[in-house]
This record gives C-alpha cells, sequence and structure tokens, in this order.
C-alpha cells in the first residue's frame, strides 16, 4: 500500500490555518513591541499639588530636558505616591523628581538600579523643612498641646507632610495615639485648607507651601529642622551614557530654557549634586518610628 495521498485542500486550508496563527501571534505581541520601542521618556512627579500647578513647575524642565537629552519627555504625575514608587522601581518610568521616602523604597525595591542625577535646591542649600501649622486664632501655642485635638497629614508616605511632623511630634512626647483623630488627604494644599476651613486643628506640611497660607489665617507652630532634599533620579530604562550630560544641564544651565525651568520651580530654586548619605538622616527617621501605634 502506497503512501497516503496528498489532499490539495486539506494543504491549502492548513497553511491559511498557520499564516492566521501567525498573525494574531504577532498582533499579541504589538503592545509589547509598541512599548519597548516608544520613542521618549515619561518624567515622574509625585502628586504633592495640583495637577495644574505642577504642570505648571515641571514642565519647563521637561522641556529643558528634552533640549539637553535629543530625546522627548513626556511629563506624567502620578495618580498615587505610591504609583510613582512603583513605577520607578520597575523602570515604567525614565526620571522622576522624588521625595525622600519614597526614593528610599523606590532603590530598595529596583535592587539599586536608581540613578541620582541632582539634588534640588532652594538658596543654594539642598534641604527644605517641614511645618506644623494652626490657624492664627487657635489657642494651641506648643506641640504638646496637640493632644486630644485633630490634625491632617498629607500622604501616609510623604516625609514632610506626614513622616516628619509624627517625628516632631513624637519628639514632643505626643503619639498618634494621643491625638483626638488624624486623617491623611491626598496633597499639602489640602492639608493647609482643612486646617483654615476648621476641619482640623492643626497640620502637617511642607514649610514653603504652608508659608503659602500664612496671610490666609495660617500660624507655624514648629518646623523642622533642614531635611534631605528632593532629587531627580533616572531609572533603569535610561541608559546611564546620559548621567553626566543630564547632571551637568542640572548644576549649570546655561540657555535661556534652563533659566525657564529653574524660575518654574519656584523663589532660589537651583540644583546640587546629589549623593546617597543626603538620605541617611531620612533612614533614621523612618526607623525611629514605630510601623503602628
Amino acid at each position: 500500500m502506497g503512501p497516503p495521498a496528498f489532499d490539495m485542500a486539506d494543504a491549502s486550508n492548513a497553511s491559511s490555518n498557520d499564516r492566521r496563527r501567525s498573525l494574531l501571534l504577532a498582533l499579541a505581541g504589538l503592545p509589547l513591541l509598541a512599548a519597548a520601542q516608544r520613542p521618549g521618556w515619561i518624567f515622574s512627579v509625585h502628586p504633592f499639588d495640583t495637577p495644574r500647578r505642577l504642570f505648571a513647575r515641571f514642565r519647563p524642565l521637561c522641556d529643558y530636558l528634552q533640549e539637553v537629552s535629543g530625546v522627548p519627555i513626556e511629563l506624567q504625575v502620578a495618580s498615587t505616591y505610591e504609583q510613582q514608587i512603583s513605577d520607578v522601581a520597575q523602570g515604567r518610568v525614565h526620571l522622576s523628581y522624588i521625595g525622600p521616602t519614597p526614593y528610599l523604597r523606590a532603590r530598595a525595591r529596583s535592587g539599586g538600579a536608581l540613578r541620582l542625577i541632582a539634588a534640588e535646591a532652594i538658596d543654594g542649600v539642598a534641604a527644605y523643612r517641614s511645618a506644623i501649622v494652626v490657624r492664627t486664632d487657635s489657642p494651641v501655642q506648643s506641640l504638646e498641646q496637640l493632644r486630644g485635638r485633630s490634625m491632617a497629614f498629607g500622604n501616609a508616605i510623604s516625609f514632610s507632610s506626614f513622616v516628619v511632623p509624627r517625628y516632631m511630634l513624637a519628639n514632643a512626647g505626643v503619639t498618634l495615639r494621643d491625638l483626638g483623630y488624624f486623617r491623611h488627604l491626598n496633597r499639602h494644599e489640602q492639608v493647609a485648607l482643612a486646617v483654615l476651613h476648621r476641619d482640623f486643628d492643626a497640620g502637617g506640611l511642607r514649610l514653603e507651601l504652608a508659608n503659602e497660607y500664612l496671610a490666609r489665617g495660617l500660624r507655624v507652630l514648629a518646623q523642622s529642622e533642614p531635611l534631605p532634599p528632593h532629587v531627580i533620579v533616572a531609572t533603569s530604562a535610561v541608559a546611564s551614557s546620559f548621567d553626566a550630560a543630564l547632571t551637568a544641564a542640572l548644576l549649570a544651565p546655561e540657555t535661556e530654557s534652563g533659566r525657564r525651568a529653574l524660575a518654574a520651580l519656584g523663589r532660589g530654586a537651583s540644583f546640587l549634586p546629589a549623593f546617597e548619605s543626603m538620605f541617611d538622616y531620612a533612614q533614621r527617621v523612618v526607623k525611629a518610628l514605630p510601623e503602628t501605634e
């Protein structure tokens, strides 16, 4: 008995099916291929202020870094602090403006893959302060007097609007349990407004933002010592060959777009070299506070 007959119709159908499977596999892989070949970088910022103000503040910086690198840069305001940490750690974004606590968490999750590009400075100092505020008509005159009173904080991951205010309270002998109650709000601005509107007796936020509301009725009850700066970091998604040029451009902007970028960041803003040792204090503060109270 000879070999089985070769059916041309079956062969044609088989060939068609093979082509269809190949096409479906190719289409399924397009999103991954597009992501891998997506032109441009994403610059991530945590949501510490309103999106409108953050875009006004950081879009000029993205334009300047785009000019320096030759790579299109999209500004992305993370929906939460946790999203920024995750995106930075996993290399889903390329550059990021990030605070001390989020940086420590992202660095740990990335396995040390993050690279410091520059540290934000105000009036030539790479540091900032946190503040605890009350209304100008509040009878509270010391941190100790916040026992039994209500307090608003920023995001639970925020160094300046929760971690440090909590540390300041602890040094005054006041724990979270000693407060009447407290709540985490999303942004520093919301903390300031909540205190002004008498929703809370006191609030914790960044000093420079607190100062914007002094004329409207806030009073700074206490302020922290200088804190580690916010930094610009590069993730694993950016080739390290870009680092030197990015750092040089931030430390000494020589173009009009560079000067516009610094002006948009705020009065006296500049950048200085960044070092891992800058975050030693932040690590000590985080370790000094219990995870729960």
